[in-house]
């Protein structure tokens, strides 16, 4: 049994062929080529399920800024062109910071739902 040949031409290998006179324990502790290691199908999932969900994040985030911008303008618009009051500053402040609160839920909801969503494919 000194001698014994293995060849490891299993589908996890990718069908990388050992055919060296070596014994089985050399075997195991050869260092496989990139194209020769263990397919593991978890880590292609987890990979192909980050990215649609990191390309809808950055999709949200830029909603999220482009409607900041725009209610910031607005209110600067409004408060240029209105006769300033005290009264008036005080209401386009709390719209702004109304806005921004909804914008952020908004952002947090569809984080988790990606994150939920994400999760569930990976253990499927």
């Amino acid at each position: 049994m000194h001698g014994l040949v293995v060849s490891v031409s299993d589908s996890r290998y990718g069908g990388c062929e050992f055919d060296s006179q070596r014994t089985r324990s050399e075997k195991e502790s050869i260092h496989f080529p990139r194209s020769c290691k263990p397919k593991l199908n978890n880590e292609k999932k987890k990979k192909n399920s980050s990215r649609p969900s990191s390309s809808i994040l950055v999709v949200v985030l830029v909603v999220v800024v482009i409607v900041v911008v725009v209610v910031v303008v607005v209110v600067v618009a409004i408060v240029e062109v209105v006769v300033v009051e005290a009264v008036l500053v005080i209401i386009l402040v709390v719209i702004v910071v109304v806005v921004v609160v909804v914008v952020v839920v908004v952002v947090v909801v569809v984080v988790v739902v990606i994150v939920i969503s994400s999760s569930s494919n990976s253990s499927n």
